[in-house]
């Protein structure tokens, strides 16, 4: 029977924050040190950042730059906003938040030095401000990130980089909030300095996902088709300019979605699947994109197995 309702197995908001904050802590290559934060504004991830040291000096501290202080100067105007961090923060991460605007810490874990004075004085000024701070308490349950293996038919990733395998588990991660029932699809758009300034996933107009019909045959005359809002365009309308960027996408884009792309001033698309791609609709959305010189990318270019699954422990 045609599935008419959306799917119950997604990701929450609250959960996708901490989520894509401690997806974003694995960046850092020291195990000991990958901690992540996201920011949050009017429901919509707006920066994330984490731990990493400035110079190689990984043997002392002062040389850290911390996941909160990384995603706030990301963005220019973080007032109001919820950070989710993985670990409490420190007393001079703290000052940035309160100085900057944040009024909602959301934290995973507590820090190691929970006893240090410092630490203790975190606390005193998020009290002493008014800003909420409150303990994760979504899922604890680890989320699985897989990468379908589907041969390539354009371009291949012969330099794949572990820049572009986080920013494809982002768009994978992100494609989890999806009430979809049959395909879920997530975007990341990325600046040419490696930032992220925009998220995506296909849901039905303003996440009225429950006033639509789910119907995928498109011979009805009332199917899914009509009314979802692809993740392409969600993630372009979620920033004020993606000129230059490159988008990172779970499947090939739609005819529709290219025109968006194109419009938009994004010069290159990595896919993670072109399961459509002898369509009609997808033949015509490769030749547009073409036309207009933006390059096509398929995430798979070399052999990789140990790249296809990413487990992200919520705890």
């Amino acid at each position: 029977m045609a599935t008419t309702v959306s799917r119950q197995d997604y990701l929450e908001d609250y959960e996708y924050f901490m989520a894509l904050a401690l997806l974003t802590g694995q960046r850092n290559t020291d195990p000991d040190k990958q901690v992540g934060a996201c920011i949050v504004k009017d429901n919509k991830v707006i920066a994330v950042g984490y731990s990493q040291v400035l110079d190689g000096r990984g043997d002392d501290n002062r040389h850290e730059y911390h996941a909160e202080i990384d995603a706030i100067m990301k963005v220019a105007d973080v007032h109001g906003c919820t950070m989710f961090v993985t670990m409490f923060p420190c007393n001079e991460c703290v000052k940035v938040m309160i100085q900057s605007g944040i009024r909602h810490v959301v934290y995973l874990s507590e820090n190691e030095t929970a006893e240090n004075r410092n630490v203790k004085a975190s606390g005193k000024m998020l009290r002493k401000e008014n800003v909420c701070c409150e303990k994760y308490m979504g899922g604890k349950d680890p989320i699985t990130l897989t990468f379908p293996n589907e041969e390539s038919t354009e371009q291949t990733v012969r330099n794949r980089t572990p820049e572009s395998d986080y920013f494809m588990a982002v768009a994978v991660l992100t494609a989890q909030k999806s009430r979809d029932p049959s395909t879920q699809v997530g975007a990341c758009i990325v600046r040419d300095d490696k930032v992220i300034v925009a998220v995506g996933h296909n849901q039905m107009p303003n996440n009225h996902n429950d006033k639509y019909t789910w119907v995928r045959d498109t011979q009805a005359d009332d199917n899914k088709y009509l009314y979802v809002c692809h993740a392409e365009l969600n993630a372009i309308l979620s920033s004020t300019d993606v000129r230059g960027c490159t988008i990172y996408v779970t499947l090939f884009p739609c005819s529709a979605c290219a025109k968006l792309v194109i419009g938009a001033g994004v010069k290159k698309v990595f896919y993670l699947s072109d399961k459509y791609s002898n369509t009609p609709d997808t033949i015509a959305s490769r030749e547009m994109l073409e036309a207009k010189n933006i390059k096509l990318v398929s995430f798979y270019g070399r052999d990789d197995p140990q790249k296809e699954t990413i487990e992200i422990k919520m705890e």
